[in-house]
């Protein structure tokens, strides 16, 4: 340590044991053995006169017995280190040496034992530097005799350890530099946060040196601060990176904080206080965190890289990676690699809004026309007009961070539609480069029956025919193109069998689909020609058909046409009239307020609401439960046009992208769109006109939309532009004639529905004749489309005479046509269709298209079952259930405040609604449902589907797993609750297993690839129980059956990670799905298993050790005993019974301990060595090491006491030993006569283990004269921690209240000490006892916290009782009562409160008489004289600081129970058993 000139202080420094023979200069060595002689005589006389020395000098704490007792080795040498001498010394303490030392002379310094020795010391020389033994010593101390240091080695060793500790979170360090030097220290202060430590900081730099000597050490030390110095710059750690949080200069009389230093030094900093002790980065990522500070010269954001990645790196390390590469892509989104803001900042430009440039940047950024803006060092810029200009300025140059931000944006633009798959395509089939395209079938269950089928078992099943016309583009994807220069050969086999052997061994890392395989089509363009190639079971299969198709309309085939098209009306002529609807706008709000356009921004968005509800409207007048009629489209787009329906359509589809209920292509289809989010107050104004309806009926709704209208606007184009004989070849070329027993209804990518041809009659009311239906489709691909009309029109005709009455509860569609939408919604369309009956009767309209009306009676009004309304600011739902009617009460925000079952279903809905309003405004919830309801109000009714569908978009949670990359949700969620196994987390088993299932496909000569590998089943969500296999699911690219795979892969006894047994489930494409369609499930199920759990009975259980607790859920599923039997087979149970359960809270083990799901609670607590078990209402008590470790169970021993006329030296006079009780000891104490001269007599105890030597015996005095040593059994672990022996010490205090007790008491002996007082105290003083314990074990957290012992409380108590103030106690124990505790505690607070009114207070005769009753020898054991004492002693402490008195903390415990409330489940968490 230095002062605040560098210069060194008096204290101590450090020395190792190699630097002593360069440092020592031995002093005399011709010490002999008179010398010795003489000092030992000396010590002689001097110990025979201590016999004589009055009580006070000759008593010394045992532990100031022991360091005199100890031997020290001081060194002595000088400054030139040529010569030194090693002595023992003996008989002082440590302090009492360095004092010795620092007070020689000149004199004495020329022969320090002699000097030593007349201080009382005893003194042995060891040795010189001519000794050879010299190295064996351990130095303790080293003192120079030129410059009077004294260095204690020990303690600069601890220091050394402390100063290379790694830095806590909670440590603050500060950096002191010098006032005349250059020199500093860097210090860690452990108990002071950051503002406390700046204000030091402050203190220090405004100093005045005239008002202090400048030892920084003594500063600190006066200030409150425990610190270590860690870096000294000329001293400890000399040399090391330096680093703090605060710094001040005592030279500039300045404090500073590191965020004021550069971005690069602040970052530099940061990364040595995380490595201080210890690696933690490699030096690439040093060098991110530099650069990153330098770069963005943000300190927070730079701090929490650095410590996140730090974090990663010890707990995460499979999310390092990730950290690094966020940070790096943070860096390069500057506009310059050459410049940071940090050097900008230094240049004096400090706007937020500005990216700095160099030069040469600037001119590149000017040529592409952005705004540059050149920089100025006093704050300003001008935006530069010309090169010229930037060329002349040699300061900084800038770009606005919205401006270069748009530019990033735009060019991501650019980049995704060049990695677009329409742009993909259209480059391989179009490009001028030679390319080659894999396509492969659609993720659509309905093209099974050709997925990874050749040419000749297709057209054998009947599938297709000989010129393969079932082999259509609109079934495939591509799903990857690429230059054939990559590819070998020189004929085109050649390369269509080296694509084939690329695609199944080596695929390239951005190809997304399955292996290469049959069924499977390769598109190559060589020489501006295309040529399409079937994946065959024997070679490849050229398809000029699907060749021809996909150059010439893929995207009207993807629309698609129906066997018998809807008519077309097409323009007449050229000069046609089209419709002109107002333009859809499609920027933002803030847009058009820049620009001026609110109008047309307002005008477009109500438009765009209207449309979106008469799109329901729409569904809800053209859907029978299974068909929607083709017509439901035509109004909607007559009224506001095919843009904007398109518009609506596509943002719905663009806001619900979670939702699978849509087809992948209609997603598709809407992505194209380009509808920007419209952020106001945090919503997206987008989500103001999603279509509410039903998802699966509205993807029909586009379906229609897409082929109907869409396809025939593109049509009529075409129609204008061609020859009249040209539009009647294609109009009759376009028949869908394909063979087969199913037939395709949506023709647009909906292909997840199919109308089935089969025997009975269909939905539609057809009759299907299998036989005719087969020559029919035969017959189909001659005929010609008025063929197939004529076709159509006789078989209508004939199912019109066949079709039977259908009954329905609503006006059936009964002019379904070809074209119309089938839609099966299963189990909801019950639901659908009573929604949409409600919606028609109450507009009194039918079912059916507008045109075609059927004259039919109008069906009585149904009952109503829901109804909703709003009154004031409250919204209301009520609806009909099975024991009567189910209410909601939502806010102006539609979140519910209240709801509840009205249970009394012999009345109607409106005749319950009136009455819960009526409760409502009469007996007002408690929790705010009534709002601004007055009586006054009247309820207004509104749509029920309309407030469902607001209320469920508020409380709409899109799952996780179903937002963004779903296998890598998984994954995350996984490594969130996946318990470790064996030390490996998921992604190394995922690996584990991938390289085990790579070795079975290359031992059985499986063809198959590993797509991706996922660890599923219970333990991937910490739901396993003990002994649950680890399922991990591995998805392949095979034509093999997944239960061959499974025995593969599960053969010879499986695998094991381990004693955990790994299932590994193989699934494939065709079979079972892909992981993205797989995990899903998984998720599903698995929150099912963690809701049964949720309502199982829980045990719980809790380890304690060394007053650190862990409180655990059982997951095991072991029962009580079998959780004791594990407790007992652990090495370390403390950590390791952490593997029987998931850690918890202890508020959540507390509710769970007094909820009603408690199976029973297990509290192993190693401090006290019990168990308690508990069934939430009985407790048992169990001693752990005897009930768990009867092998370990400490041996029986034997407590007696002894009683020393001399208790320094017993061997001076009588000395009892053997005494087997108290009362025997204390009569033998008191036969002593007091005018013996031995000594003072002392009362000891002796523990004695059977079976051992008596000198293992653990002996001390624990009374002497008239005092209680309490220190010494800090020294005697002993006997402190045998609680036979506390017992007999607290006896023996009891039956000697007398006695002065020095040093501090145990709370459990002091427990112990009025327990067995309590016979003899008075009856306010036992019952006063008996409501501290109570309290106590109420809340013993709180009983803590109040800093008052229990004798304290007692006498307050105590005090409150006898003058009968006791409100405060009866108020809080009928609080206790009131709040549903313990039976347990409540019948004890009862108890209490009953002897509280019994008692009354003594008159002060009656108070004397009772005290005196006990009198022992003319002696108050515990009267009036005794309480006299005791306050006088009170008064004479010097308290630390004042108390807050019982009846204050009652009052206060009290409010605290009547504002938390037994909810909470605060009170008790710590309840001692």
């Amino acid at each position: 340590m230095a002062d605040i000139n560098g210069n060194a202080v008096n204290k101590v420094e450090k020395l190792t044991m190699e630097e002593i023979a360069d440092r020592l200069e031995g002093l005399k060595s011709s010490l002999d053995a008179i010398r010795r002689t003489a000092s030992e005589l000396i010590m002689g006389i001097d110990a025979q006169l201590q016999e004589l020395k009055p009580e006070e000098e000759i008593s010394r704490p045992l532990d100031k017995q022991i360091e005199q007792a100890q031997e020290f080795i001081l060194a002595v040498t000088n400054t030139e280190r040529s010569r030194f001498n090693i002595v023992g010394v003996k008989g002082m303490e440590g302090a009492e040496l360095m004092d010795s030392l620092f007070a020689m002379t000149d004199a004495d310094r020329d022969n320090v034992e002699i000097y030593l020795a007349g201080k009382g010391a005893e003194t042995v020389h060891l040795g010189d530097e001519q000794s050879e033994e010299v190295e064996e010593f351990h130095v303790d101390y080293i003192y120079n005799t030129d410059t009077n240091v004294i260095t204690d080695v020990k303690y600069e060793q601890e220091m050394d350890r402390k100063a290379n500790e790694p830095i806590k979170d909670s440590d603050v360090v500060l950096k002191i530099m010098y006032q005349d030097s250059v020199e500093y220290e860097i210090d860690r202060i452990t108990n002071m946060t950051q503002e406390q430590v700046l204000d030091l900081a402050y203190k220090l730099a405004a100093m005045d040196e005239n008002s202090w000597d400048g030892n920084i050490q003594d500063f600190l030390e006066e200030n409150g601060a425990e610190y270590v110095p860690i870096i000294v710059s000329s001293g400890r750690n000399k040399g090391l990176p330096e680093f703090f949080d605060i710094a001040v200069d005592l030279k500039e009389r300045a404090a500073f904080l590191e965020k004021d230093l550069s971005g690069m030094e602040y970052a530099a900093s940061i990364v040595h206080r995380l490595e201080h002790g210890k690696t933690v980065f490699t030096p690439d990522e040093r060098n991110l965190i530099v650069n990153y500070g330098y770069k963005l010269d943000n300190y927070e954001k730079t701090k929490e890289l650095a410590e996140t990645l730090a974090y990663r790196i010890e707990n995460e390390p499979v999310n390092e990676s990730l950290t690094v590469i966020d940070a790096q892509a943070e860096i390069d989104a500057l506009p310059d690699s050459m410049i940071g803001l940090s050097e900008m900042h230094e240049y004096g430009y400090l706007a937020n809004d500005m990216y700095p440039l160099t030069k040469e940047s600037a001119l590149e950024l000017f040529d592409r026309d952005l705004p540059v803006y050149l920089l100025y060092g006093d704050g300003s810029e001008t935006a530069a007009e010309d090169r010229e200009q930037i060329a002349g300025h040699d300061g900084i140059f800038g770009i606005e961070k919205a401006d270069w931000q748009n530019e990033r944006e735009y060019h991501s633009m650019q980049a995704e539609l060049a990695e677009g798959s329409a742009n993909k395509e259209a480059q391989l089939l179009y490009g001028s480069s030679d390319r080659y395209g894999i396509y492969q079938l659609k993720d659509n269950p309905e093209l099974d029956q050709f997925r990874f089928e050749g040419t000749e078992s297709l057209v054998k099943r009947g599938i297709t025919k000989d010129n393969f016309d079932a082999i259509a583009p609109k079934n495939y994807d591509m799903v990857y193109a690429e230059e054939l220069s990559d590819i070998q050969g020189d004929t085109q086999n050649e390369k269509l069998g080296d694509v084939f052997l690329k695609f199944n061994t080596a695929h390239p890392e951005d190809f997304k689909g399955h292996s290469l395989s049959v069924s499977d089509i390769v598109v190559l363009h060589e020489n501006g020609k295309n040529s399409a190639h079937f994946v065959d079971s024997f070679g490849f299969t050229k398809l000029p058909d699907f060749m021809h198709e996909l150059e010439n309309g893929k995207e009207q085939d993807t629309l698609g046409q129906s066997d018998q098209k809807p008519e077309l009306e097409m323009p007449q002529g050229e000069n046609a009239e089209k419709t002109d609807y107002p333009a859809v706008y499609r920027n933002t709000l803030g847009y058009a307020e820049e620009h001026g356009e609110l109008e047309e921004y307002r005008a477009s968005r109500k438009l765009d609401k209207e449309c979106s509800q008469a799109v329901v409207e729409a569904i809800r007048q053209n859907y029978d439960g299974k068909h929607l009629n083709k017509e439901a489209v035509k109004p909607v787009v007559e009224e506001y046009g095919s843009e904007r329906l398109a518009f609506v359509l596509a943002n719905t589809l663009q806001q619900l992208p979670w939702d699978g209920r849509f087809s992948r292509d209609n997603k598709s289809w809407a992505a194209e769109f380009h509808i920007p989010e419209d952020m106001v107050h945090g919503r997206d104004r987008n989500s103001e006109f999603i279509i509410s309806s039903h998802p699966t009926v509205l993807d029909g709704f586009i379906n229609v939309f897409r082929r109907d209208v869409l396809a025939r606007e593109k049509e009529a184009d075409i129609f204008i532009q061609k020859e009249p004989q040209e539009m009647e070849t294609d109009t009759l070329g376009h028949t869908d004639q394909r063979a087969g027993m199913e037939i395709e209804i949506e023709a647009l990518g909906h292909t997840d529905q199919k109308a089935e041809i089969e025997t009975e009659t269909d939905t539609s009311g057809h009759d299907a004749n299998p036989s005719a239906t087969q020559k029919d489709l035969k017959a189909g691909a001659e005929m010609s489309q008025n063929d197939l009309k004529l076709e159509a029109e006789q078989t209508e005709a004939q199912a019109e005479q066949n079709k039977s009455e259908k009954s329905t509860e609503i006006l059936e569609l009964t002019d379904i046509e070809d074209g119309d939408e089938i839609i099966d919604l299963g189990d909801e369309t019950e639901q659908v269709l009573a929604d949409m009956k409600k919606y028609l009767e109450d507009s009194g309209d039918t079912l059916g298209h507008s045109d075609q009306k059927q004259e039919q009676a109008k069906p009585e009004k149904a009952e109503e079952t829901e109804l909703a309304f709003q009154i004031a600011d409250r919204y209301i739902s009520i609806q009909e259930t099975e024991g009567g009617y189910d209410y909601s009460i939502m806010g102006m925000d539609y979140k519910e405040i209240d709801g509840g079952v009205y249970d009394n279903p012999d009345i109607n809905i409106r005749d319950a609604l009136n009455n819960i309003i009526e409760d409502l405004k009469e007996n007002p919830f408690d929790n705010g449902a009534r709002g601004n309801i007055g009586d006054n109000d009247e309820l207004n009714p509104i749509d029920y589907d309309g407030l469902m569908e607001e209320v469920e978009e508020v409380n709409r949670i899109v799952p996780d797993i179903l937002q963004g990359n779903i296998v890598e949700n998984f994954k995350e969620k996984t490594n969130e609750f996946f318990h470790e196994i064996c030390e490996m987390n998921p992604s190394e088993i995922e690996d584990t297993v991938k390289c085990h299932v790579q070795a079975k496909i290359d031992d059985y000569a499986i063809v198959a690839t590993v797509v991706d590998v996922a660890v599923s089943g219970s333990r991937c969500r910490g739901l396993e129980r003990n002994g649950s296999d680890l399922d991990v699911v591995v998805e392949l690219s095979t034509n093999e059956r997944e239960d061959d795979l499974f025995n593969a892969f599960n053969n010879d006894d499986g695998m094991y990670i381990g004693d955990v047994k790994v299932d590994i489930n193989p699934i494939t494409p065709q079979k079972t799905g892909t992981l993205e369609s797989y995990l899903p499930r998984v998720e599903e199920y698995l929150a099912g298993v963690r809701e049964a759990r949720e309502k199982e009975p829980k045990s719980i259980f809790y380890t304690k050790m060394y007053d650190e607790q862990r409180f655990y859920e059982n997951t095991s599923g072991l029962d009580a005993d079998a959780l004791c039997k594990a407790y007992a087979e652990c090495d370390k149970p403390f950590v390791e019974m952490g593997q029987y359960g998931k850690r918890i809270s202890e508020a959540d083990y507390a509710y769970i301990q007094q909820g009603d799901k408690l199976s029973f609670s297990l509290e192993f607590d190693a401090d006290k060595d019990e168990i308690i078990i508990s069934d939430g209402e009985h407790f048992e008590t169990k001693g752990l090491t005897e009930t768990l470790f009867p092998q370990k169970a400490e041996p029986e021993t034997e407590v007696t006491l002894t009683v020393a006329e001399c208790g320094e030296f017993h061997n001076f006079g009588e000395f009892h030993e053997n005494i087997a009780t108290v009362d025997e000891a204390i009569a033998i104490w008191k036969q002593i006569p007091p005018e013996r001269m031995n000594g003072i007599p002392a009362i000891g105890i002796n523990i004695h283990t059977p079976g051992t030597e008596p000198y293992e015996d653990a002996v001390t005095d624990i009374l002497t004269g008239k005092r209680f040593e309490l220190d010494v059994l800090d020294y005697i672990p002993e006997i402190k921690s045998n609680p036979q022996a506390m017992e007999v010490i607290a006896e023996l205090m009891a039956k000697l209240p007398d006695m002065k007790i020095e040093g501090d008491m145990s709370e459990d002996l002091e427990a112990k000490l009025w327990e067995k007082r309590m016979p003899d105290l008075t009856s306010a003083e036992q019952l006063a006892v008996e409501i501290d314990r109570f309290i106590y074990n109420y809340d013993t957290n709180v009983y803590h916290d109040n800093n008052q012992t229990m004798t304290e409380n007692v006498s307050e108590i105590s005090e409150m009782i006898g003058k009968g103030d006791v409100e405060h106690l009866t108020e809080w124990l009928n609080e206790v009562i009131a709040t549903e505790t313990a039976p347990k505690e409540i019948q004890q607070a009862n108890e209490l409160l009953a002897k509280l009114a019994e008692y009354k207070p003594l008159a002060k005769i009656e108070e004397m008489e009772e005290q005196n009753f006990n009198m022992v020898d003319n002696v108050l054991n515990n009267g009036a004289g005794e309480k006299a004492q005791k306050e006088e002693n009170k008064k004479a402490q010097d308290k630390p600081a004042e108390k807050m008195s019982l009846k204050a903390r009652l009052a206060e415990k009290k409010a605290q129970v009547a504002g938390q409330g037994r909810d909470e489940n605060t009170k008790n968490q710590q309840r001692e058993m």
